[in-house]
């Protein structure tokens, strides 16, 4: 689709063009004082756009800083910059903390070329219903989120309910075990179904004798599928769910697919 645009201009809009050394490895965002880092892979250049990797932590299951070095390996593997960013649970209202993620987001974008097509949200544990809503309430600063432990139940499904502008263009991934007791899964269930009805773009998969854990796998198994996405359109999402058109069986028992209204068990 971008190429017919580009049909109608007599020459490509320039890229934009990124001075100075790049600092790599990992580094504090000087202008956040509540916890926030990025990191920027060996082999970077600024001739070309990254994908984006947004990491909110907290201190369950592992100190974030355990948490946040156990993700450097994989990033770097997956040539992508990170944003990790600790996640400050709101109390009421989240529009503060959505400011916030997002203003480092900018800032980051700003510092570096990052394909915005190609920009990855994860989350685990209670930081990640605040990342789905955040998915769903910002479409277009997302290209896809992926989340462990947590989902579209929570106290902020009300105000992504409905959907906002661009949300069936947002891949969302949603790892859980089948032991996990935070979750009532029934009701986890049948609560992105709706949505699904509703036109998201959802993935669910259960981890069976799983509980309420970050597996180290589970790293490699985000990254993979967001590299699998064809992001360079946003579009993209949606075709990929208008191309299935039936009901497949006979796949592995731990996985729960649900894509547009399409359920696989």
């Amino acid at each position: 689709m971008s190429l017919v645009c580009f049909l109608f201009l007599p020459f490509q809009a320039a890229r934009a063009t990124f001075y100075g050394e790049h600092e790599v490895g990992l580094q504090p965002m000087a202008s956040d004082r509540y916890g926030a880092s990025y990191y920027v892979p060996p082999d970077f250049t600024p001739d070309r756009d990254w994908p984006l990797v947004i990491v909110l932590y907290s201190d369950e299951g592992q100190k974030g800083a355990e948490f946040i070095k156990e993700w450097l390996p994989e990033i770097e593997k997956k040539h992508a910059i990170a944003l990790f960013v600790s996640y400050l649970a709101p109390r009421n209202v989240p529009f503060s903390s959505d400011e916030r993620i997002l203003r480092l987001k900018t800032e980051l974008m700003q510092q570096y070329p990052i394909n915005r097509n190609q920009v990855l949200l994860t989350a685990y544990g209670e930081a990640a219903h605040y990342a789905f809503y955040l998915g769903a309430y910002y479409p277009k600063h997302f290209s896809s989120v992926a989340l462990v432990a947590g989902g579209a139940l929570g106290q902020f499904e009300s105000l992504f309910a409905y959907g906002h502008e661009g949300v069936e263009q947002v891949a969302f991934l949603v790892l859980y075990g089948s032991h996990d007791q935070t979750i009532e899964k029934s009701a986890f269930i049948k609560r992105h179904e709706e949505l699904v009805k509703r036109g998201y773009y959802i993935q669910m998969e259960e981890f069976e004798g799983v509980d309420h854990r970050f597996l180290p796998e589970f790293r490699t198994k985000i990254l993979d599928w967001f590299q699998g996405l064809k992001t360079t359109e946003r579009e993209t999402v949606e075709q990929e769910a208008q191309n299935i058109s039936s009901i497949s069986f006979g796949i592995p028992k731990f996985v729960f697919d649900m894509v547009r209204g399409v359920v696989k068990s």
